[in-house]
């Protein structure tokens, strides 16, 4: 698991978050994305999304398809993760975090080649969290496994942007 909490300040109203080379040590798993409140990632059922995903597979062949999820208690990212040198990137907008009045949306694109090896992915997704609480960060997770750890400090990094009205 990887929180980012408690960088969300009054001086930014709008927050980027790429993260960049993301490896598990488990082959096939799926990266699920909470948001915090309070410092806690939120399991409620408050989570809506809709993704475009292309992919091309190694006979050449792109096929497009799309995801949705309608009062879930994540944002699943599906398509599993290689557990090797494959590294998945997210880049992640979020939209007036600490607003208390309006319900929060993001929009994310994510690519990442299949756990299988033969098929490269890449993903937009839409999403709302259907509440105004204020956010205080997010969290992902893996479906099974754990992110990869190693002494390496280019795996599993992330950069926040502040970004001013």
């Amino acid at each position: 698991t990887i929180s980012i909490d408690g960088y969300f300040s009054s001086t930014y109203l709008n927050y980027r978050i790429i993260f960049d080379s993301i490896l598990t040590d488990t082959d096939d798993s799926d990266l699920n994305i909470r948001v915090n409140t309070s410092s806690s990632a939120d399991s409620s059922s408050n989570y809506y999304y809709a993704s475009a995903r292309t992919y091309l597979n190694s006979g050449a062949n792109a096929v497009d398809s799309t995801k949705s999820g309608w009062g879930q208690d994540k944002w699943l990212f599906d398509d599993g993760l290689e557990d090797d040198n494959k590294p998945a990137v997210l880049d992640l907008m979020i939209y007036n975090p600490l607003s208390t009045s309006i319900t929060k949306v993001m929009m994310a694109s994510y690519w990442n080649l299949f756990s299988n090896g033969a098929q490269y992915n890449n993903h937009r997704i839409g999403m709302n969290w259907n509440a105004t609480t204020a956010l205080t960060g997010i969290t992902i997770y893996l479906s099974s496994g754990n992110f990869e750890t190693s002494s390496d400090t280019s795996k599993n990094n992330w950069t926040l942007y502040g970004y001013k009205n």
